[in-house]
């Protein structure tokens, strides 16, 4: 057995979008990174795929933008909401905005991902462990340690300036830095469908439809692709699971009824969670993406939260010549925590009452809903708001 001893600026827990684009992030500061994940698999394309135009913006400062662009990102141009007749409820004005990008981009997960690391490589000092086996974290003391086994039985000794946990919902950062959270789960499971629309979707749009009984989000996704997500009991699940092709295509026209699709499939489920830590750091520890904040994939906000998040983690980061200063990190992991946590705040209560109301558990109707959304509409000054948030910015 072998022991490799070493030390870093920046030792990252997770391999996802939220651990990779906080490599990426941090490309240009020459820091020493380790990123370490439990698996090598692709990430999961069923999971959020959308970045929201601030994100967009934040993507061009970090140098990364253009490269998800040749990936093949596509641009988005609309958000509408529609009643189980297909009348139109709620057009979002994002394309109307004074912002940089007044438009979507989509690209699939795992797409996103590979073209985060990537930017990561620029850092010479960059380095990504996949797979590992088990880890073990000491939090206390000047610096974090970690002992890590690799698939080969040998080990690693890692001490590190800063952990970031980027390890999910059920974060093994949080646990064994002994970070309290918070769990809460929704009633149904959100089943995730692939197929392709068979004619033109005008503006690559994004559409939801308040059905009779389901609110179904039907999503693009690059080269013609479609997502549709809509939440079902597990009965309905088992159910859904053992249809054909044309058995779901039936199903799902009976709630969206202006669209039509060709070689719909059952792709995945998902139980939707909300998680919330009600601190973020403690001391050389900080917590990102879901491991803090997991949301409802109603509004698909999880990740372009995590995006701005990260990107004023490395605004507030004490970085001198490729170095942090280690006098200086607890202060500025707690001037993060304070300058992002009041918006997120007030974004998971707000994702939590769109999520409550696409989980419908009851089947009630969608009736209040679309007054709400109805009455949003005939207001220009609320719906300018609503277009702002939607885009990811908080106020105009």
């Amino acid at each position: 057995m072998t022991v490799l001893k070493e030390r870093v600026d920046v030792l990252i827990v997770g391999g996802g979008i939220a651990g990779a684009a906080l490599a990426c992030a941090l490309s240009d500061t020459g820091l020493r990174i380790l990123l370490i994940d439990r698996s090598d698999r692709p990430l999961d394309t069923a999971r959020g795929d959308h970045l929201q135009p601030r994100t967009l913006e934040i993507l061009r400062e970090w140098g990364v933008l253009d490269h998800m662009v040749k990936a093949g990102a596509e641009r988005r141009d609309a958000t509408r909401w529609f009643d189980a007749n297909g009348n139109l409820l709620l057009d979002v004005p994002v394309a109307a905005l004074p912002i940089a990008f007044p438009y979507f981009r989509y690209l699939n997960h795992e797409l996103i991902g590979e073209t985060f690391l990537a930017g990561a490589r620029r850092n010479e000092h960059f380095q990504a462990v996949r797979p590992v086996g088990r880890w073990t974290l000491e939090p206390e003391g000047d610096f974090p340690r970690m002992r890590i086994e690799l698939p080969t039985g040998d080990f690693r000794d890692v001490e590190a300036t800063v952990v970031v946990g980027a390890d999910g919902v059920h974060s093994q950062v949080r646990k064994q830095a002994r970070m309290d959270y918070e769990l809460q789960r929704y009633v149904n499971p959100i089943a995730v469908l692939f197929g392709r629309y068979r004619r033109h979707n005008p503006d690559n749009g994004l559409r939801v439809y308040l059905g009779r009984e389901h609110m179904v989000s039907v999503i693009p996704r690059t080269g013609g692709g479609c997502k549709i997500g809509l939440p079902l009991t597990p009965a309905e699940i088992r159910e859904w699971r053992t249809c054909s092709t044309d058995e779901i295509s039936r199903r799902v026209r009976d709630s969206v009824p202006d669209v039509e699709f060709d070689d719909l499939v059952f792709g995945a489920v998902y139980p939707p969670v909300r998680c919330h830590a009600p601190k973020w750091t403690q001391g050389r520890v900080v917590l990102i993406g879901d491991a803090c904040h997991a949301l409802h994939p109603a509004r698909s906000q999880g990740m372009n939260i995590t995006i701005r998040c990260i990107d004023e983690l490395v605004r507030q980061l004490p970085i001198d010549g490729g170095s942090l200063e280690c006098r200086e990190l607890p202060a500025a992991l707690a001037r993060f925590e304070t300058a992002v946590r009041p918006g997120v705040e007030r974004e998971l209560a707000s994702n939590h009452r769109a999520g409550q109301e696409m989980d419908n558990p009851e089947r009630r109707s969608f009736e209040p809903l679309i007054e709400k959304l109805q009455q949003l509409q005939s207001s220009k000054e609320k719906l300018l708001a609503y277009a702002y948030g939607a885009a990811g910015y908080e106020q105009a």
